[in-house]
């Protein structure tokens, strides 16, 4: 199944008028509402105002970048992520507005201690759990498309995970760097430290994810081919009909003429 990029401009548009509007509807009608001044089910609600901000923007940009690049990199055939990716956005953006507009968020819907949310917390939250799901389910018997991104679990795991270690690394060297020159900065002025360090977690946590993630959609591109040649090179080992597929963007594009060289090679002794 593919889906226009229109589609995905519809479904966020969708998705960000049906949050904006419930948050309406609750500031008018309904008598409980909390204002949550914090950036996920109330968390860092004490920070300063310029904190929350600043963490807002940085995750802001964290999100949008990978969400940009699994839109313009993956297939057509990966719309199912595709639309994870924007419920999460989408979201997203629902809160930001209430920030600009409101300089807090609007949350309606009671959870548990105390805590309570809004229709983006839930987009963001589900729109998590099912990428999640997306990207480790067990790959589908299909005969030509590859329709998972885990296809030697091994090899991809084993390079993402560089990529995420060398950007927990650098992450851990600038917190470090960062914290020593903020901290001799404002050895005269007050310096939350714990709220630094849930910051810098959060941020170093976060952009691990995302490599680690970017990890996986890159080391796809060289294990599909490789997955899509073994299983033609058994096909016409057993003497089966079958076409060498590759998608657009995949590495080793120069297998498609290895493969029909060894096709005609077989026909013609055949």
């Amino acid at each position: 199944m593919k889906l226009n990029k229109m589609v995905y401009i519809l479904i966020f548009t969708g998705l960000l008028i049906l949050d904006q509007v419930s948050k309406h509807l609750a500031l008018n009608f309904l008598s409980i509402i909390h204002f949550n001044e914090g950036i996920f089910l109330g968390n860092l609600s004490h920070s300063s105002q310029l904190f929350r901000v600043t963490f807002l923007a940085t995750t802001s940009v964290y999100l949008c970048m990978l969400y940009l690049f699994m839109m313009d990199f993956l297939s057509s055939f990966f719309y199912r992520t595709k639309i994870f990716m924007t419920l999460i956005f989408s979201g997203v953006v629902g809160n930001i507005i209430d920030r600009v507009v409101f300089l807090k968020t609007i949350d309606f819907i009671p959870g548990i201690n105390r805590t309570a949310f809004n229709l983006a917390d839930i987009f963001i939250t589900v729109g998590v759990l099912l990428l999640i799901y997306e990207l480790f389910k067990p790959a589908a018997e299909v005969k030509f498309k590859r329709t998972t991104f885990i296809i030697n679990k091994k090899e991809q795991i084993n390079f993402a995970s560089k990529m995420a270690a060398g950007s927990f690394l650098s992450s851990s060297a600038l917190g470090i760097f960062t914290f020593t020159y903020v901290k001799d900065l404002s050895h005269q002025a007050a310096f939350d430290t714990q709220v630094f360090m849930n910051y810098f977690v959060f941020l170093t946590i976060l952009s691990t994810t995302v490599m680690f993630i970017i990890g996986l959609l890159m080391s796809h591109k060289t294990a599909g081919p490789i997955y899509a040649f073994e299983n033609f090179v058994l096909s016409i080992a057993k003497g089966e009909e079958r076409e060498f597929y590759l998608r657009e963007g995949d590495n080793y594009q120069q297998l498609r003429d290895t493969a029909e060289k060894l096709q005609k090679l077989l026909n013609e002794r055949n």
